[in-house]
């Protein structure tokens, strides 16, 4: 029984599901789908690709770092350049969201779309999405919506929470509105940090900015020797 949109209590999306539902799961995809899922996968391969990116940003234009990438230590080095002036404050806490929350409705359209079968697949093929889910499932039917609010400070993967708030037919703008205060929470707990530390953060930030074209040179370098090495051990192994 799936709760009203709205409601903050939300029911366990455990249950059984057959392996028929499965199969139809799977044998009806189409461009729903594809919209559905593109920008999780597509969010994905960016998080990795764009490390590089992160790196040569977020020391010297933390606020640009914070738009594009959204990490932790974009978030607390521009709070340091906001404490001394060089950074608007509302820019540095508001630039980080866009990113942050991008792929957030895609999961949450992804738990109303596909519901308990997609995780029933997932748990079968890898024994940590049951623990993953279950815990899930119980921080949802004793707080419903108030999980999406503190998401990020639950020892719960934010997406399967996503996921579950759309399989539990919570109102997608409540869910939005929760997403966007637990997101801001988060972001101004990192900022704030930053804006106390403030001159010596601000000092490391320049200090290690001057350096930052060569370690990014050399991250990229690093990436693409390691991609080459794990290229050439799978082969090896298929080989044998």
């Amino acid at each position: 029984m799936q709760p009203e949109d709205g409601d903050l209590s939300a029911p366990s999306v455990s249950g059984d599901v057959d392996e028929d539902a499965r199969q139809r799961l799977f044998a009806t995809a189409g461009l729903r789908d594809v919209l559905c899922l593109g920008p999780i996968f597509v969010k994905s391969i960016y998080y990795y690709a764009g490390i590089p990116l992160g790196v040569a940003l977020q020391f010297t234009k933390p606020l640009y770092a914070e738009l594009l990438r959204g990490s932790t230590i974009s978030l607390i080095i521009a709070g340091a350049f906001a404490s001394s002036g060089r950074l608007p404050l509302w820019a540095v806490l508001l630039a980080p969201i866009p990113y942050t929350m991008l792929t957030d409705p895609f999961y949450y359209w992804a738990g109303r779309r596909y519901g308990r079968p997609l995780v029933a697949y997932l748990e079968k093929h890898d024994p940590r999405w049951h623990r993953r889910a279950r815990r899930a499932e119980r921080f949802f039917a004793r707080w419903g919506l108030w999980t999406i609010l503190f998401a990020y400070f639950l020892p719960v993967p934010n997406d399967l929470l996503y996921f579950g708030a759309g399989d539990a037919r919570i109102n997608i703008w409540r869910f939005l509105a929760a997403d966007f205060v637990g997101t801001l929470l988060f972001i101004s707990l990192w900022v704030s940090l930053g804006f106390v530390i403030g001159k010596p953060a601000e000092n490391v930030a320049d200090a290690v900015g001057q350096y930052s074209g060569r370690i990014t040179i050399a991250l990229v370098v690093g990436i693409v020797i390691f991609s080459m090495v794990s290229a050439w051990q799978r082969t090896r192994h298929r080989e044998v």
